[in-house]
C-alpha cells in the first residue's frame, strides 16, 4: 500500500465529527504537535505554507488541549520552535509514542517509511 493511501484512509477516518484530533506532522525533520477539528483541512493549509513535503506521523482519537499541552511538556527538550519539535533520534521518537499513548490512552500511528 502505498503512503498516500494510508494516510487519505487514516484521515477520512478521523477527520469531522465535532472532535479535536491530537494529530502528528512530519516535514524536513521536524515533527508538529497539533491539534484540529478538521485534520484534513489543517494539513492542506500547512502544505500550502511549506516549502518542503509535510506527511502525517499520528493523528489521535481525540485531542484536547490538556492532551496537546501533556505531550507538548514532555517533549519540551526536543521544541525547536513553536509546536515544531526536533525528533531526531530513535529514543527521542519513542519518547514522542509514550507521551501520545499516555495522553490519548492510543494513537493511530505510522510513519513516514510507510
Amino acid at each position: 500500500m502505498r503512503y498516500h493511501d494510508i494516510e487519505g484512509a487514516l484521515i477520512s477516518g478521523i477527520d469531522g465529527g465535532g472532535r479535536d484530533r491530537l494529530y502528528v506532522f512530519s516535514s524536513g525533520g521536524l515533527h508538529k504537535i497539533g491539534r484540529s477539528k478538521r485534520v484534513r483541512k489543517r494539513l492542506a493549509d500547512i502544505r500550502s505554507m511549506s516549502s518542503m513535503p509535510v506527511k502525517v506521523s499520528a493523528v489521535g482519537p481525540r485531542g484536547t488541549g490538556t492532551a496537546e499541552a501533556a505531550v507538548h511538556k514532555a517533549m519540551a527538550a526536543f521544541r525547536h520552535h513553536g509546536e515544531w519539535f526536533d525528533i531526531w533520534d530513535h529514543g527521542a521518537f519513542m519518547d514522542l509514542h509514550v507521551s501520545l499513548y499516555s495522553a490519548l490512552e492510543h494513537a493511530l500511528l505510522f510513519c513516514e517509511g510507510y
